[in-house]
């Protein structure tokens, strides 16, 4: 039975670790994005949803000389990016309504399930743009509010994408120096029903253990 272990570094950064292969997501700098204490892991591979060595790809993070990408390389390819045995494709999305700074939202499959990472996204969908995220298995969610995305529409994409496991990231836990809204504030837009706090950094799902319902995880950062 394959499973897929997730861990909350801080901030946008995770570290996925299925069938031996590690992927660092949006790794940040240490102590340059506030109290987070530094990454300095071992990863295969390092993807980044954008260009930023403060909050988003910091690629010193990861020890040894995996292989990199941005998200926005390949965002709305076809054919994505290939690594290690992984297609990776990503959504051009925007960093405000504005629509004048471009950030990607990465998505891929690890362990025969399937995975988003919203990165620094900051406006709607439309449903064209939402189409290739409908039903995936894992969504980890930019939770913090403006200058991201408004909590209440990060509610609005979720019921429209209807993943089985959402993972609240990129909000204030009093580590981030950032003015972001804390996860309370995503979480009373949710029946109590469907909020799991987990008690470690990591969780590991396989197929078999998914909800079969929307259920919100929310983990301590590991830094």
């Amino acid at each position: 039975m394959k499973s897929l272990s997730i861990t909350w570094l801080g901030h946008a950064a995770f570290l996925l670790e299925a069938d031996g292969i590690r992927v660092l997501l949006d790794p940040y700098k240490a102590p340059d994005a506030g109290e987070y204490a530094p990454i300095n892991t071992q990863a295969d591979i390092v993807l980044v949803s954008h260009i930023n060595p403060k909050y988003h790809s910091h690629w010193e993070a990861s020890t040894g000389s995996p292989v990199r990408l941005n998200g926005l390389d390949f965002a709305d390819s076809p054919q994505g990016a290939d690594a290690l045995g992984i297609n990776f494709r990503a959504l051009k999305v925007w960093e405000s309504p504005k629509r004048d700074v471009p950030v990607s939202m990465p998505y891929f499959e690890m362990a025969g399930l399937t995975l988003c990472h919203s990165g620094d996204l900051g406006d709607m969908f439309t449903d064209a743009e939402i189409a290739p995220l409908r039903g995936i298995d894992i969504f980890l969610a930019v939770a913090g509010g403006p200058p991201t995305l408004p909590i209440a529409d990060l509610k609005s994409v979720i019921d429209r994408i209807q993943p089985s496991v959402v993972i609240p990231m990129h909000y204030q836990n009093g580590k981030i120096n950032l003015p972001l809204r804390p996860v309370d504030d995503l979480l009373a837009l949710f029946d109590p029903s469907q909020i799991v706090h987990h008690s470690a950094s990591t969780i590991t799902f396989t197929r078999e253990t998914l909800p079969s319902e929307t259920r919100v995880f929310v983990l301590p950062s590991a830094r």
